[in-house]
């Protein structure tokens, strides 16, 4: 194994603002938690949160400077805390990754991470050797993004990905509309929505199954390919009028939203009565409702860590064991595009422009 380094490279957030961003050197934690492992970075996925925390100076964000960036991440194992289980992290060997934690002390922008083990997943070696050389990043686009998606879809909409003859949803949920269906979790509610639809319905069933989604023209073949029955070009075309036409008298039944305040409440505009809004990203939304009609469910998954119960951190394992069997098995394939460490500050900012398709993730 190799010998670990006395420091590394990594970002850090010297005070509120991207152009605050730097890459320094930092020292390598001596003293692990018990709980703790010291992972060797390989890849990092990049996600809107991670530019959001550099603007916000309040709630939660509010914390000292420097602040340390990046949630997700995947690499080698190389050193373990005392009640850490040596047969399941096996040193210089074994791949994880794991959807970090706002708390951490070192972010996954940087060659060396610290994460509780408790919160990260095992990649088996059949996984390893079945992707080569693409693994590492491969694995960092799939946690909050990938998290995320299985929170809308399974969590809140309670639509089953597997065959699932019992499901009440299967019987009321047909229409389904999702904003920024090119973006990194848009491409994978699209994916688990078009499994969704292949392991319920019969041919003559799924013809009345209607994902639709929006994004840019030059996007259209991508989200089609993705499970898409009809695409919306949000530059040219007025959203819930190109959603009447489609439906051809039919209403709304889900509007998924990863846009802000002023799509969600155009989602709850055009949905039809008994409809359900999907809220993400979005946590001072006040929606003006139909009464006894419409339901609204709200999607934040960092703050499991701040406001829910140990409980609902096991969620993020059991999204990934989930995640992993699927990227295995081929059920959901990555967009993505490769950036070095010193390009993270770049790309942030274009993910805040919100024009990006698929992750962008950091290789190392």
């Amino acid at each position: 194994m190799a010998e670990i380094p006395k420091t590394f490279r990594a970002w850090s957030l010297l005070e509120n603002g991207i152009e605050h961003l730097q890459l320094i050197e930092r020292e390598i934690p001596q003293n692990l938690g018990e709980h703790d492992i010291l992972v060797r970075v390989r890849g990092a996925g990049l996600n809107p949160i991670d530019f959001k925390q550099c603007i916000w100076g309040s709630g939660p964000f509010d914390q000292q400077f420097p602040r340390s960036l990046g949630e997700d991440f995947s690499g080698i194992v190389v050193k373990i805390g005392g009640k850490v289980d040596p047969n399941h992290f096996r040193m210089n060997e074994t791949v994880v990754f794991s959807f970090g934690g706002f708390k951490d002390e070192t972010g996954s922008f940087g060659e060396y991470k610290v994460v509780d083990s408790r919160h990260v997943n095992l990649v088996s070696h059949k996984i390893v050797q079945s992707r080569g050389e693409h693994i590492f990043t491969d694995l960092a686009a799939l946690p909050a993004a990938g998290f995320t998606a299985l929170a809308c879809v399974q969590n809140k909409l309670k639509l089953p990905i597997h065959k699932d003859p019992q499901s009440i949803s299967n019987r009321y949920t047909r229409n389904i509309f999702v904003t920024a269906g090119a973006g990194g979790v848009g491409s994978f509610i699209l994916q688990l929505l078009r499994l969704w639809r292949e392991n319920n319905f019969d041919e003559h069933e799924k013809k009345n199954i209607r994902i639709i989604t929006s994004c840019s023209k030059n996007n259209f073949e991508y989200v089609m390919k993705l499970g898409a029955t009809h695409s919306i070009d949000y530059n040219v075309e007025d959203m819930c009028a190109r959603l009447k036409e489609i439906l051809e008298g039919d209403q709304l039944d889900v509007w998924i939203d990863l846009v802000g305040k002023e799509s969600a409440q155009r989602g709850s505009d055009c949905l039809g009565f008994r409809g359900e809004l999907v809220v993400v990203f979005e946590s001072d939304y006040s929606p003006k409702l139909y009464p006894f009609s419409q339901t609204v469910h709200n999607v934040a998954l960092g703050q499991y860590q701040f406001l829910g119960a140990p409980k609902h951190m096991k969620d993020y394992r059991l999204y990934g064991e989930l995640l992993l069997e699927l990227y295995y098995k081929k059920q959901i394939e990555i967009e993505k595009r490769e950036i070095k460490l010193e390009e993270v500050q770049q790309a942030l900012i274009e993910i805040s422009e919100g024009h990006t398709r698929g992750k962008i993730v950091m290789k190392i």
